[in-house]
């Protein structure tokens, strides 16, 4: 079976997600995105690229890709090219800023994940930054400890990081479902149980775990209908 499609509510996360990346977009910024999992940072940014595919590159860091491999899979989003391992990582970065310069438009790169990245991956993307200023846009997504991070390396003076944090226009943080918004969504999904309702809000922290909990409604539903027979008959 299938993953069920839902619909997509209009969160707060989710619009003020869109909000850091027309930002971006539209000024050429370079933004963050920090929360724990499960708060709707992918969703956002994959919408925005479904809006604006033709300004949009999403990449998803992988911890397994190595710098000339990442920045490869950036050039295949805008063209047709084999990763060459012929080339060095300095030429690579240059190839992909090219990319993203040649446009006559407003562009952004999206990077999700970015936590699995270490301290030389953003000396690296401060390079690919400063080739692009003036044509493209950045939003990096990344864990709850993204900002600390930074802050960390920069406390301890790690070579480069001050002048790259420097960069940053928006740190922008997630912040868990509110009541109404997780019965918003329960009621987009049509569900109406009063009980399960109190239990999403008493229980859900993200969501994820709300999606989670919708995907097994029969069983949940059947578990708090015995709970109150139990009670009832206690």
């Amino acid at each position: 079976m299938g993953k069920i499609k839902r619909p997509i509510i209009q969160t707060t996360n989710f619009n003020t997600v869109r909000n850091v990346c027309y930002d971006s977009l539209t000024h050429q910024h370079l933004n963050i995105i920090y929360s724990p999992p499960g708060y709707g940072k992918t969703l956002g940014l994959t919408t925005i690229k479904m809006e604006y595919p033709e300004n949009v590159v999403y990449i998803k860091a992988l911890a397994s890709d190595n710098p000339r491999v990442f920045y490869s899979s950036i050039i295949n989003e805008l063209v047709d090219e084999k990763y060459n391992w012929k080339l060095s990582l300095s030429i690579t970065i240059k190839r992909a800023a090219s990319l993203f310069n040649s446009k006559d438009k407003n562009m952004i790169l999206l990077i999700d994940e970015v936590t699995k990245f270490n301290h030389n991956f953003f000396l690296h993307l401060h390079d690919f930054r400063e080739l692009t200023m003036d044509s493209t846009g950045i939003v990096l997504s990344g864990g709850k400890d993204l900002k600390e991070r930074f802050e960390k390396w920069c406390l301890h003076s790690a070579p480069g990081i001050s002048e790259f944090v420097s960069r940053f226009n928006i740190y922008q943080q997630l912040f868990p479902p509110s009541k109404d918004e997780i019965v918003t969504i329960l009621h987009a999904n049509n569900i109406f149980d009063k009980d399960f309702e109190k239990k999403c809000i008493k229980e859900v922290t993200d969501f994820r775990q709300l999606e989670t909990y919708m995907d097994n409604y029969d069983i949940l539903k059947e578990k708090l209908t015995n709970e109150k027979l139990k009670i009832i008959t206690s």
